[in-house]
């Protein structure tokens, strides 16, 4: 029952989308020609791309927008890989590298692993490309760290911003 609604809700949703899209595009000018093709360029992906922009369009937040109209035009001709870490027995290690803040931080859980389990080795698991994989969590975590960091200062040159 719970799968059906799910299904339902997503039909739905990309309904709206195609009807967003299908009609007078003058009607959105805050979404940008560049954002605009590469969320048609996303095929089934553009609900994720949208749910990032649709979380800064209700907030009003206008140079959070921006940075996420930035980083969704610049997913066209962008891929990603994604790897493994195996220790010596080729067991999978559990890793999350974005729980990480810092380099030394991922050395030394790297270190303890060794330690542990002995060699450790990456080993390549999936190329993708970005405008089909990423989704709008991982759009909007990485605004909230730019910002949370201070980083944001790049995107603001990037986009010809400035702070209120």
């Amino acid at each position: 029952m719970l799968k059906a609604f799910n299904m339902i809700r997503k039909i739905l949703f990309v309904f709206l989308l195609i009807s967003l899209f299908s009609c007078n595009r003058d009607s959105y000018p805050f979404i940008g020609k560049e954002v605009r093709e590469t969320i048609v360029l996303s095929g089934i992906n553009n609900v994720e791309l949208m749910k990032a922009i649709v979380k800064y369009t209700n907030r009003k937040d206008s140079l959070k927008l921006e940075m996420c109209f930035y980083l969704i035009k610049e997913m066209k001709n962008h891929s990603h890989k994604t790897y493994l870490l195996r220790d010596s027995l080729g067991q999978l290690v559990d890793y999350n590298i974005s729980e990480f803040n810092s380099i030394n931080e991922v050395i030394e859980h790297k270190n303890s692993v060794i330690n542990k389990s002995g060699e450790v080795r990456f080993y390549r698991h999936y190329n993708g490309e970005d405008v089909y994989k990423i989704t709008g969590v991982y759009i909007v975590n990485q605004v909230e760290r730019a910002f949370a960091s201070g980083y944001y200062n790049i995107y603001e040159d990037k986009i010809g911003c400035e702070l209120v």
